[in-house]
């Protein structure tokens, strides 16, 4: 297991340099909102059995988009990314005692849905703003950068906690 310690605990920053986290809405994403809100109907979902309990019209066709886009046959829409990704550790089995990987420059909910199941996250740096694996860098995405988990550091950090969930 790697001791090193992470910049938060005292150890030596691997990346020097800021990062931009502006928003990335635009004028159709404002637009579609505005329609919803427009409409009265929020998410026209209803807490009962019956057609309503899935959900409304948008709720409906994001779930029928992502099921096109993906050639998937099923779909389920959340509230939020911390949601979808609590229901997808449930899903996979993962709780008390396991150890789940995540970048340690991240959305909160990358952490918090790991505890909320149970487990402990595992903290990896990201990478430079180059990444082998998908040949993004910071030069694709402004001064951004990409925010991917540096791969090379995985391995050193593997514990038969995430192998047995593999």
């Amino acid at each position: 297991m790697n001791t090193k310690k992470l910049a938060v605990e005292g150890g030596k920053p691997f990346v020097n340099k800021k990062f931009d986290l502006g928003a990335t809405y635009f004028k159709e994403e404002k637009e579609a909102v505005a329609q919803v809100i427009d409409s009265g109907i929020i998410s026209g979902f209803v807490a009962n059995s019956g057609p309503k309990f899935y959900g409304g019209q948008k709720v409906l066709e994001l779930e029928s988009s992502f099921k096109n886009f993906f050639n998937t046959e099923y779909a389920v829409g959340s509230n939020s990314a911390t949601s979808s990704l609590h229901c997808a550790l449930a899903a996979l089995g993962i709780g008390y005692g396991d150890e789940v990987i995540v970048p340690s420059v991240s959305m909160s909910a990358s952490a918090s849905s790991i505890l909320m199941v149970g487990a402990k996250p595992v903290f990896i740096d990201i990478n430079n703003g180059f990444c082998e694996t998908c040949k993004c860098s910071t030069g694709n995405l402004g001064e951004k950068g990409c925010f991917n988990i540096d791969v090379s550091k995985i391995e050193e950090n593997l514990t038969k906690k995430q192998l047995l969930k593999s």
